[in-house]
């Protein structure tokens, strides 16, 4: 068998109760499109099932194919033969694809908050609904910790002088001021249903 990449798909239509034979020698074959599933033979083996998106590896090759279509009415199958180490980088879908929008519909910014000299203050409280949070340490000189826990102790995500985190959790989250001073920290929101 020749050992040099080769590709090569086509379409075939096959009546409903009829079956198909291709004569090609191959390493791999992909079903690229099938209006339908249907049953598949190589080299004359056990019959299987198959149907759009899924491909078969022989690193021996076959050299024989029967398609079948066992329904009721006529299919149409677009097959890819091949050899070689050659890769399908598409993507086949079949048939309606949902989408959701995920940008957020409501957007909040509370005013700052105040966080007391060497004190925890929570930040935001749990929420479902939230899809991001963000914090900005608006002081110019000191560093807060960002918590998932009331606990006083400079541990979790330090944010320093002026720096700002994006957050996707619905977790309450707390800010540790390690600072003699208090500290105000801006926050915001997204959420959706």
């Amino acid at each position: 068998m020749n050992s040099a990449p080769q590709y090569q798909a086509d379409t075939w239509k096959i009546g409903a109760g009829e079956s198909l034979e291709i004569a090609r020698a191959a390493e791999f074959l992909v079903c690229l499109e099938a209006s339908a599933p249907f049953k598949i033979t190589f080299d004359h083996g056990t019959k299987t099932n198959f149907e759009a998106g899924l491909s078969f590896k022989v690193p021996g090759g076959f050299s024989h194919v029967r398609i079948e279509n066992p329904g009721a009415s006529e299919i149409s199958v677009r097959l890819g033969f091949g050899r070689g180490d050659l890769r399908d980088a598409r993507l086949v879908l079949d048939g309606a694809v949902h989408t959701e929008s995920i940008s957020a519909p409501v957007f909040l910014a509370p005013g700052p908050v105040s966080i007391a000299a060497g004190a925890v203050s929570q930040l935001v409280t749990d929420d479902l609904e939230r899809r991001e949070l963000a914090i900005k340490n608006t002081d110019e000189t000191e560093t807060i910790w960002v918590k998932d826990q009331s606990d006083v102790g400079a541990s979790g995500w330090p944010l320093g002088p002026s720096e700002g985190l994006v957050l996707t959790t619905s977790a309450a989250v707390y800010a540790f001021n390690p600072s003699a001073s208090s500290v105000s920290v801006a926050i915001f929101e997204t959420k959706g249903a």
